[in-house]
């Protein structure tokens, strides 16, 4: 019967220095820079939907204060709005 090799450790870049960590750690930083990906693009999604309304209410614009902390919304903002432009 074959044993099974667990792994352990996973080699990874943190700010530019390849380290090893364990295989839990990487498995959950993994998980939420998917989560925050998908927070992102939920948040570039209200942002579309937010420039094309006329009128919004107060949490409207909360959320869309919101929404341009991040930059790399406002750098989809500006491509998108420079393509419905031309």
């Amino acid at each position: 019967m074959k044993k099974e090799k667990k792994k352990s450790k996973k080699k990874v870049f943190i700010n530019g220095m390849q380290k090893k960590i364990d295989y839990d750690v990487y498995m959950l930083i993994r998980e939420r820079d998917s989560q925050l990906q998908n927070h992102e693009m939920a948040l570039f999604k209200y942002a579309l939907i937010h420039d094309a309304k006329k009128e919004h209410t107060e949490d409207e614009k909360i959320l869309y204060d919101y929404c341009m902390q991040f930059e790399t919304i406002k750098q989809f903002l500006e491509i998108h709005n420079k393509k419905v432009d031309e």
